[in-house]
């Protein structure tokens, strides 16, 4: 619906399992990761995991 491809992503994918795919495993607050025109963004983590996620649009 927004555009973003959905290759390589699975039904069951949570954005912070996606996040943690595409950056690895050392992550902090204000990593970024890019899908399509899609930004993900870690707003909050609680020691290792990631709380919360900002979603914005991009234009292309």
């Amino acid at each position: 619906m927004y555009g973003v491809s959905l290759e390589g992503i699975s039904e069951g994918d949570t954005a912070a399992e996606l996040v943690k795919q595409q950056l690895g495993k050392s992550l902090v607050v204000g990593d970024r990761a890019r899908f399509g025109n899609l930004r993900l963004t870690i707003r909050e983590m609680k020691g290792n995991q990631i709380e919360v996620i900002g979603l914005k649009l991009q234009n292309k």
